[in-house]
């Protein structure tokens, strides 16, 4: 047997064909597979291995019917892991994105993206950077502060990409003085430096204006003038991470 131009294994000058030769010939070809789902294209990679395929060095393609309809491109060195060919990784949920991650990290690279959960994230060097939906949970509240309940629910936190946006609003039930940390940022969506955003301060029709401060260990400051309990305080701010 040869190796001619591709890079595919061929029957050699003046060597005599066999069932053998050929069938080695032919599994040489790369070629892209249909299959109708991941089950099937691991028996596929496992058929070919059997048959002689060695898969470290001439890694099995497939096009996975299932698949999302720009990521069906799949190959695989193994036959058991596969990567899309769009660079693209879908999990269905981050259990199963972490399981994934546990075992194929090496082959990973920063800023590679996926979609778990139905949210976009994207590979940091050591954890995926996940967009996440409106939520409270990612802000814990001061002191002499609470929920407002409605359609005001609390200090609201959304990231997109590496973007975080802050909103929301709470009610006080102290006194606000200049300098209060109304609120903290969950790790992992705090900012590298200092950020400046908007606190409007008030209750029915008076409404006065102040400087919110966050800092990189998450601290939400309120700057501004002391804001007595039963008022409000709507805030707003933007930073990228």
């Amino acid at each position: 047997m040869s190796t001619d131009v591709k890079k595919h294994t061929s029957i050699a000058a003046g060597e005599v064909p066999s069932r053998a030769s050929l069938a080695s010939s032919i599994l040489s070809i790369n070629d892209i597979i249909p299959v109708a789902n991941a089950t099937e294209a691991g028996q596929v990679a496992t058929a070919a291995a059997s048959a002689g395929q060695v898969l470290s060095s001439a890694p099995i393609t497939v096009s996975r019917a299932d698949a999302p309809g720009l990521h069906r491109i799949e190959l695989s060195t193994d036959g058991t892991n596969w990567r899309p060919a769009s660079g693209v990784l879908h999990f269905t949920n981050d259990t199963a994105r972490d399981s994934w991650t546990t075992t194929n990290s090496a082959l990973l690279s920063v800023n590679d993206v996926c979609v778990s959960n139905g949210f976009n994230g994207y590979w940091n060097g050591s954890a995926w950077v996940q967009d996440v939906d409106w939520t409270t949970s990612l802000v814990t509240l001061g002191a002499s502060l609470s929920n407002p309940g409605g359609v005001w629910v609390g200090f609201k936190l959304l990231r997109r990409g590496r973007v975080v946006f802050l909103t929301g609003a709470a009610n006080t039930t102290g006194t606000i003085a200049n300098g209060a940390v109304i609120g903290t940022v969950s790790a992992g969506y705090r900012p590298s430096s200092y950020v400046a955003g908007t606190v409007i301060a008030g209750v029915g029709s008076t409404y006065t204006a102040g400087l919110l401060q966050v800092d990189t260990s998450g601290g939400l400051t309120y700057l501004g003038g002391s804001v007595a309990t039963g008022n409000a305080l709507y805030l707003s701010a933007s930073w990228p991470v």
